[in-house]
């Protein structure tokens, strides 16, 4: 779904919206500056939202809005590896000059990247939460 989203944002996105992100990764890099991760966790999550609206593909957005809010765990990556954020306001920035460029190769790849760093962290947390718990691997 991910690289469905990103190839429509990357030939429909308008010159506003591309703005609107650069600002959000601004906003993101003043939280990674204050160690603010909620505010970082909210500004990334609007970060996502308009490249899904960028689309323009309202059945997509829909879909994607509603996995998301199925999932916990994926709010919560920042807070399992806060050395995590610099590199993904790192990745959202390439992604917008990917977007830029209009190169839609490009701008997948790096959230194809960013989304498995991000699950990698989950599903790091998962492990040591379980072992917390006494379950054995």
């Amino acid at each position: 779904m991910s690289s469905i989203r990103i190839f429509l944002a990357a030939n429909s996105a308008t010159k506003e919206e591309i703005e609107l992100l650069e600002s959000l990764v601004h906003k993101m890099d003043q939280s990674i500056q204050k160690g603010d991760i909620p505010g970082y966790t909210d500004y990334n999550r609007a970060f996502h939202n308009q490249l899904y609206r960028s689309s323009h593909s309202p059945v997509l957005i829909e879909i994607i809005e509603s996995l998301y809010m199925r999932s916990e765990n994926s709010k919560m990556t920042f807070h399992h590896n806060p050395e995590r954020l610099q590199a993904s306001n790192d990745e959202h920035r390439a992604i917008v000059v990917a977007l830029q460029n209009r190169n839609a190769e490009e701008a997948a790849e790096t959230l194809r990247v960013q989304k498995e760093q991000g699950f990698q962290i989950v599903l790091n947390a998962l492990r040591v939460s379980r072992l917390f718990m006494g379950e054995v691997e």
